[in-house]
């Protein structure tokens, strides 16, 4: 499943092929050219959190990728910051 993220003009993408997260952040441009850390893990691995200071980073939203019965993925809104939309492909 391929997630889009609208912010500000700018579309940052996440792509997972199972249950998941997904967890977009705010960031310095001197951390990220671009400003936003994307971060996706599996269900049950350690989250990558950005290394820049914690009070540089803002969270923006947080998506859960669960799986049904048939194999079938949904996305489960968990957090979004109002200017924050997302889409899956």
């Amino acid at each position: 499943m391929q997630i889009t993220f609208t912010h500000k003009k700018k579309k940052p993408e996440a792509s997972v092929s199972g249950p998941s997260e997904v967890k977009l952040y705010a960031v310095p441009t001197s951390y990220s050219d671009d400003g936003y850390y994307l971060a996706a893990w599996s269900s049950g691995d350690y989250e990558p959190v950005p290394s820049c200071a914690v009070n540089d980073a803002e969270l923006l939203a947080h998506l859960a990728v669960e799986g049904n019965d048939q194999g079938e993925l949904a996305m489960r809104e968990i957090f979004c910051a109002q200017g924050v939309k997302y889409a899956a492909n």
